[in-house]
């Protein structure tokens, strides 16, 4: 066996059964394995070491998806990877026959055979659409672009650090003290961030989100601004509140994790709880609170809360996205926003789907994944995906 994969490369490795069986399930006699391998390989450790970033940007949370269940999706991208490896690729980007490459080399480049099927298109419009850079807007002083899903941390002693590396500062140390600069998050569609603020709140924007926050936090309170999807886990602090602001009402807490999704332009806006207590607020009316696997919907003008299984709305910040009885046109304006690309549904009435999608695959199979919870078809178009209902 060390033979074999002596020879191979980080795309090699990364979609290799026996190394995801590492990385997505922590088999112990995989983990044996290959802790062994790198040790016995120097020579390997860069490309083993690319592998294992590109698998473990997935983020899979264990608590979310039984291990079972990743099993069988390993098992799946195994039986993608081989159809998509018969695809032929430019020599100089042949990792993007890996599933999981998208999070990898946003600029990869697929070429076609005479009479291939529509997804090596697919496959350069999104990546084109992922080469958009995150922009960190720090008040008054610089914009700092971001090639990759960006992990930014404020610390509570002015520094700003981002990715792994901690020992390279984004920017210089700011002042602790006087006037506090408010600085600014902008994810565009494709990408999404992760922003630790120095009081130890976490978030997870997604695609096409953005969020002001001060660069620290005042004493007495705590409030930042947002739009979009955001997934928060606000540090507690029963003497300094945490208040989001977003475009169409406010959400209160102390200690929490919930999420808003709120993006301009759409008529039902909302907030779901996943743990701890929040109130919400809108303009001139009474807090409306807010209980776990509670959901506060604003449809127009109209509040109202319903009770739902949270990981239907918060899935996605592990790489899956779940619904139960979702409009389909709303499914696609989520794959629209993580992919960078327009997902449109052209038909008549409103189909609605319930299932799972694991986003780690290529656009094209997500879309084929849809065509087997529910009959349809799709057209990929120079300006994006149309998507119809009805067998093909």
């Amino acid at each position: 066996m060390d033979k074999r994969y002596a020879k191979y490369d980080a795309s090699r490795f990364s979609t290799d059964p026996f190394f995801l069986s590492w990385r997505l399930l922590d088999d112990p006699g995989a983990r044996a394995f290959w802790e062994s391998f790198r040790e016995r390989h120097p020579g390997k450790r860069e490309e083993i070491d690319a592998a294992i970033r590109v698998v473990d940007s997935a983020r899979f949370n264990h608590e979310t998806l039984p291990a079972e269940e990743i099993r069988q999706e390993v098992e799946r991208l195994y039986r993608t990877v081989h159809r998509l490896r018969r695809w032929r690729l430019a020599r100089k980007c042949a990792v993007a026959a890996s599933v999981l490459l998208a999070l990898l080399l946003p600029a990869l480049f697929l070429a076609r055979d005479a009479g291939s099927d529509p997804p090596g298109d697919l496959a350069v419009m999104v990546a084109r659409a992922r080469q958009q850079k995150v922009r960190l807007e720090l008040a008054g002083r610089q914009v700092v672009e971001l090639e990759r899903d960006a992990v930014i941390a404020y610390k509570p002693d002015g520094v700003i650090t981002t990715g792994s590396d901690e020992s390279e500062p984004l920017a210089g140390r700011r002042d602790t003290i006087g006037e506090i600069p408010v600085d600014r998050l902008v994810v565009p569609d494709g990408r999404r961030a992760e922003l630790l603020l120095p009081d130890g709140s976490k978030i997870w924007l997604n695609a096409g989100s953005a969020i002001e926050f001060p660069a620290r936090f005042p004493a007495g309170s705590r409030e930042a601004r947002a739009s979009g999807e955001i997934y928060i886990e606000v540090a507690p602090d029963a003497t300094r509140p945490f208040t989001l602001h977003a475009p169409r009402f406010s959400v209160n807490a102390t200690g929490t994790t919930f999420q808003v999704t709120a993006y301009a332009g759409e008529q039902e806006q909302s907030v779901v709880l996943v743990e701890g207590e929040i109130s919400v607020i809108l303009p001139g009316e009474l807090p409306v609170p807010v209980h776990p696997s509670g959901r506060f919907v604003l449809d127009g003008n109209t509040g109202r809360v319903e009770r739902v299984d949270p990981l239907d709305y918060t899935s996605w910040k592990d790489g899956v996205l779940r619904f139960t009885n979702r409009p389909l046109r709303d499914v696609l304006a989520s794959l629209s926003r993580y992919y960078g690309i327009p997902v449109e549904y052209e038909g008549e009435g409103e189909e609605r789907l319930s299932g799972k999608l694991i986003l780690l695959d290529d656009l094209t199979t997500v879309l084929e994944n849809i065509s087997v919870i529910i009959p349809s078809r799709h057209e990929v178009r120079e300006e994006g995906v149309i998507v119809r209902s009805g067998k093909k």
